[in-house]
């Protein structure tokens, strides 16, 4: 399963993806870039749930940023 969640983050335009959490019966992935390209905006999530693969909506992303603390 995990390869086809990385292949949905290329297919919009990421490099790769890192599992984060569980959140609402949701398996909660980050896409990320390689290079040091800056991304200004939402921060993006994937949601995975019964096999579904899907982008966060912007409120789900609000939410998410709340939660989840990069180091």
């Amino acid at each position: 399963m995990e390869s086809k969640i990385r292949a949905f983050a290329q297919h919009h335009g990421y490099d790769s993806i890192r599992k984060s959490i569980k959140w609402d019966g949701y398996s909660v992935y980050e896409p990320f870039f390689y290079g040091d390209d800056d991304y200004i905006g939402y921060s993006l999530f994937i949601l995975v749930r019964n096999g579904i693969i899907r982008l966060a909506t912007k409120q789900e992303a609000r939410q998410l940023c709340g939660i989840i603390k990069h180091y």
